[in-house]
């Protein structure tokens, strides 16, 4: 009798034809799991199709083919139609998934409450486009123990959807919001299972995170000019009501589920542009609660809410 998981991994593919091959063996490398791979492709114009739809007749996957509605929606619509599994992660097309990078995952979450949300990921070790090491110090400045878990992740996401692997009770929750109330899949899932169960955090990378010249959403080195085009882009107009959706999220979609601090903190964010008390209350609790203050502009973050 085979007891082992069953991970469905969720794949977005769009002209990635030229390290696809190896990502697609990595993924079926992966030991101690079974790997469901459901792959939607997002309008691929080059010979992405042709390698999926080999695997596809050899039984190792299943293949949707859509429109190119872009990377964060297609991710959302495999989240929301994903077939039933055990555990479910998210698969870039150009990385390499070292063989334990499920098994790890699974096994954090097999020791949760799996009634609740839970999710789980990782930091991620950077390489070029043949593989050599950049560097394996990202997420330096995550908070192991927040004060409040949903305010520090309200703020600043800082989990990468490829790293992401989690449970039933989290598809179900991403899959009842509105369409356009998801900005990008994995602060979605973040949001939810800080609000709504638990977010559990590795610094133990499983994952080979390439960048090359194509890459969809990269890693830059922490040079001054690329900060600064990070947070102007962040603070675009299409992104600033991006936390204040998330909060009407959880205020009509969960609100009796949340505990009585988070509801009074989703309550302050959907009240804030309509009552300046509330706004001065706002400011107050995060500069009490967020921890990293210093490296992170709150009170853009507040303004963020009032663009809605």
């Amino acid at each position: 009798m085979n007891s082992k998981k069953i991970v469905c991994v969720l794949l977005s593919t769009y002209n990635g034809e030229k390290f696809l091959r190896e990502q697609l063996e990595s993924v079926f490398s992966q030991e101690d799991v079974t790997v469901k791979l459901f792959v939607r492709d997002d309008g691929s114009s080059d010979s992405t199709l042709d390698i999926l739809k080999e695997y596809e007749k050899e039984g190792k996957l299943t293949l949707t083919i859509g429109e190119n509605i872009g990377w964060a929606k297609s991710f959302s619509w495999l989240i929301k139609n994903a077939p039933k599994a055990d555990y479910y992660a998210c698969c870039d097309q150009d990385d390499v998934w070292l063989p334990k990078k499920l098994i790890n995952g699974v096994n954090c979450l097999e020791a949760q409450d799996n009634t609740k949300p839970q999710l789980y990921f990782t930091s991620l070790t950077v390489v070029n486009q043949d593989l050599k090491v950049i560097t394996t110090k990202t997420l330096t400045n995550y908070i192991e123990k927040p004060k409040n878990r949903l305010a520090e992740n309200l703020m600043m996401n800082m989990v990468s959807g490829l790293t992401t692997i989690f449970n039933n009770k989290l598809k179900e929750c991403f899959s009842v919001l509105a369409p356009d109330m998801v900005h990008y899949h994995d602060y979605t899932l973040n949001v939810l299972a800080s609000a709504l169960g638990e977010v559990h955090f590795s610094r133990d990378s499983q994952i080979l995170y390439r960048q090359h010249g194509n890459n969809e959403c990269g890693y830059n080195k922490s040079s001054l000019k690329s900060i600064m085009k990070a947070i102007a882009n962040f603070f675009k107009h299409e992104c600033k009501s991006m936390r204040f959706r998330e909060a009407l999220n959880l205020k009509y979609y969960f609100y009796d589920d949340l505990k009585d601090e988070e509801k009074k903190f989703v309550d302050m964010i959907c009240l804030y542009k309509f009552y300046r008390p509330v706004r001065k209350q706002l400011k107050k609790y995060i500069s009490k609660t967020v921890v990293c203050k210093s490296t992170r502009n709150y009170n853009k973050f507040l303004i963020s809410f009032k663009k809605f």
